[in-house]
């Protein structure tokens, strides 16, 4: 009955996504106009990758605050933009293996440890700026977790993971009325779903034990936010085993909801 209950969240998990996958973002409106034969198509799209790892190097390279608007604007250019305009399911799994290959994972754990150091220290205008570079890192990353196996198990591996699931313990207080703090519930939101993704993929399971996942994210299954309390029961349902599932007790509506959306895709398997 246990692994029964963990397949059907996960079923759900799989469903959630699929109907409301994480938008593109406003850059959509700002593509370039790339038609073409499908071999320029190819010769831009590695073209591409090469710019990413060029990204990845001055991260890697960056030690201080003084580089963090420059770095914004290239991920926006080189990763953001690049993720909208080559839309084929294909695509976007080479890009994520890609940065899975350059050791881009790592990067972006340093990076955002730097800028979230220089916003808590910040005066006004460059907190604004470095709370929109930590938007945009949480972005990407979670387009590419969604896209790429290889690029969570990056995650994984190089401690991403741990990072995040104690950066959601540390606002567990905070996340139980986070209908008071929209930005706090979006921040929350978005790490959660970057778990999420990661947790789909089998070999990261021990990353999420190492870190004690399960028991550090389960009050996010109170919170005020129903979002965030479903992708906490979807990221748990993949990282417990059918022994634990008493850690994962759910709200009534929360219930109701998995039941509705499972029941309507077995009417309608379309």
């Amino acid at each position: 009955l246990g692994e029964a209950v963990k397949e059907a969240v996960q079923e759900f998990g799989n469903l959630k996504k699929s109907i409301q996958e994480t938008p593109s973002s406003h850059v959509d409106d700002h593509l370039p106009n790339e038609a073409g034969t499908e071999e320029e198509r190819s010769e831009r799209f590695y073209a591409a990758l090469k710019k990413m790892s060029h990204t990845i190097e001055v991260m890697r390279k960056s030690k201080g605050p003084d580089s963090i608007d420059d770095v914004k604007e290239a991920l926006e250019k080189n990763f953001l933009i690049p993720y909208a305009l080559y839309d084929r399911r294909a695509e976007k799994k080479l890009m994520g293996d890609h940065l899975a290959n350059i050791d881009a994972a790592h990067i972006f754990m340093n990076y955002l440890s730097l800028v979230s150091s220089e916003a808590t220290k910040s005066g006004s205008t460059d907190r604004k700026l470095h709370l929109g570079c930590l938007e945009l890192m949480r972005n990407l990353l979670e387009h590419y977790t969604d896209a790429s196996s290889e690029f969570c198990r990056a995650v994984g591996r190089c401690g991403l993971v741990s990072m995040l699931v104690q950066n959601l313990a540390s606002l567990q207080e905070e996340a139980r009325t986070l209908e008071n703090d929209e930005n706090l519930g979006n921040i929350t939101r978005s790490m959660m779903t970057i778990l999420y993704n990661c947790s789909r993929v089998p070999e990261t399971k021990d990353y999420f034990s190492d870190a004690s996942a399960a028991d550090l994210l389960k009050p996010y299954l109170r919170a005020e936010d129903m979002d965030i309390q479903v992708t906490t029961l979807c990221c748990l349902a993949y990282i417990i085993d059918a022994d634990e599932l008493h850690l994962i007790r759910v709200s009534t509506p929360v219930a109701d909801l998995v039941m509705t959306l499972l029941n309507a895709a077995i009417s309608d398997p379309q």
